[in-house]
C-alpha cells in the first residue's frame, strides 16, 4: 500500500496542467453561455483554456484567451419573430436550416478566419492536449 501511495505521489507531482482549445462559432448566445461557463471553469483549474467564438470577454480572464470571430449567421437573441420563422423555414424544415445554415455554414466561415487557419497549420507549442466542440446536426 505504500509503495502504491507513493507511486501516485511520483505521477501527481509529474502532471502537468492542459491546454484546451474550444470551439464553439455558433452565435446563439444560449449556447454560449454553457460553454463559457465550461471554459472558465476549466480556466479556473490552472488550465489554458482558447476559445475560439463570437462572443469575446469584456474583461481579461485569467489562463482563458479569446480568439473572436465574426458571426456568419444573425445572432439569435431576443429576435426570434414569427416573420423570421416563416421567412427562414417556408420552404424548408427545420433540420434542414440546422444542418445547412447553423452547421455547415457556421464551421465553413469560422474556418477561413485567419486566427482559425492558423489554429491548424501552426505547430504550437506546447500543443493543445484538449478540444471541445459545439455539435451542430
Amino acid at each position: 500500500m505504500k509503495l502504491l501511495l507513493l507511486a501516485f505521489s511520483i505521477l501527481i507531482v509529474r502532471c502537468e496542467p492542459l491546454r484546451i482549445l474550444g470551439f464553439f462559432p455558433f452565435n446563439a448566445k444560449s449556447h454560449m453561455m454553457f460553454h463559457e461557463q465550461v471554459s472558465k471553469g476549466l480556466a479556473r483549474r490552472g488550465y489554458q483554456v482558447d476559445v475560439v467564438s463570437t462572443f469575446p470577454q469584456k474583461r481579461p480572464y485569467p489562463n482563458y484567451t479569446d480568439l473572436e470571430i465574426p458571426a456568419a449567421m444573425p445572432q439569435f437573441v431576443n429576435n426570434m419573430t414569427y416573420e423570421f420563422k416563416k421567412t427562414q423555414f417556408e420552404d424548408r424544415n427545420i433540420m434542414s436550416f440546422i444542418a445547412e445554415d447553423a452547421g455547415n455554414l457556421v464551421c465553413e466561415k469560422a474556418f477561413q478566419r485567419p486566427q482559425v487557419l492558423s489554429l491548424l497549420s501552426e505547430t504550437h507549442n506546447p500543443p493543445y492536449d484538449l478540444v471541445l466542440v459545439e455539435v451542430s446536426l
